[in-house]
Formats: structure tokens, sequence, C-alpha cells
């Protein structure tokens, strides 16, 4: 998710079973009423229940790994490999 976009298709499953499983309380054969509409729902612990918007989160990690990329960060290397070690 933080590497690739995720496409629209998906995110709509994704929040379809979020929905489902919050609603039924994770019973897949169960018919019932949303208690609260979605939109509210997913808006900060401050307006809201704080769910995550999955398309947001996606956007953001995708900014997140272009901006490491293009400044560089590479976080990966071990302690001993950014700096000389030894005698010259």
């Amino acid at each position: 998710m933080c590497t690739l976009q995720l496409p629209p298709q998906i995110v709509k499953q994704l929040d379809r079973y979020r929905k489902h499983y919050m609603w039924s309380g994770g019973d897949i054969n169960r018919k019932g009423t949303c208690l609260v509409d979605w939109e509210p729902a997913s808006r900060s612990k401050k307006r809201g229940l704080g769910i995550i918007n999955i398309k947001n989160q996606n956007k953001a990690l995708l900014l997140k790994f272009l901006d490491k990329f293009y400044n560089h960060a590479n976080n990966n290397l071990a302690p001993h490999a950014k700096n000389p070690v030894g005698s010259l």
C-alpha cells in the first residue's frame, strides 16, 4: 500500500468489507441496517469514529515514499556502512 496506488475498485471493496464487519459484527450472512452513515464515521476522532480513509492513507504513504526516494533517505544501510571504517 505504501509503494503502489490502490485501484478504486480495491478501495471500494475494502470499504465494503469494513462497513459490513462494523455493522454486522463479522457475520457475512447477517443482514442489518447501518447505525451511522459511513462518511461521518470516517472523520477524525474529534468529529466522528476515527476510521481511517484508505484512499487518503494510500496517497499519504505514496507521498512519504516519494519524499524518501527523492531525498535519498536510505535508512536500510547498516551503521558501519554509512561512514568509512578502519585505517586508510
